[in-house]
């Protein structure tokens, strides 16, 4: 019996912490020419690049596609920078625009023992108690 609740609450703590060290929802929209025009119509606030990945924040919510019945508007975007892109133009809009710019280094998350220290460590922390109260 006490097996099954050790399981079950070693499950319900994964799915949490998971739910919890995920990033938030952002739509993807082409380089080319959304997120250009974005960027001239001054409508973006900021973006932070990770290689060539772009992600950042509109100043007015932006739907994409925006002839989808489906789509919200979001401030959140992503986008990718083509390998051709001429990254001196680049800067020199956003330079332009007053676009505030943050690099980070190529990450892959949380690492290994970090997502298992929040994602099982309340759980087995709850475990041992339950043993000692035995």
């Amino acid at each position: 019996m006490i097996g099954v609740l050790v399981l079950v609450l070693l499950v319900l703590n994964f799915w949490i912490s998971s739910q919890a060290l995920q990033p938030s929802a952002r739509v993807q929209i082409p380089y080319i020419p959304t997120f250009l025009n974005q960027v001239q119509a001054k409508n973006v606030t900021e973006i932070s690049t990770t290689g060539d990945s772009i992600q950042g924040t509109f100043k007015i919510a932006v739907k994409y596609p925006p002839n989808s019945k489906s789509a919200q508007p979001t401030t959140l975007f992503s986008s990718q920078l083509p390998s051709f892109a001429d990254h001196a133009q680049l800067i020199s809009l956003l330079e332009k625009e007053n676009v505030t710019t943050n690099a980070h280094p190529l990450q892959s998350g949380p690492s290994f023992l970090a997502s298992l220290i929040f994602g099982f460590g309340p759980t087995l922390l709850f475990v041992l108690l339950i043993f000692y109260f035995m």
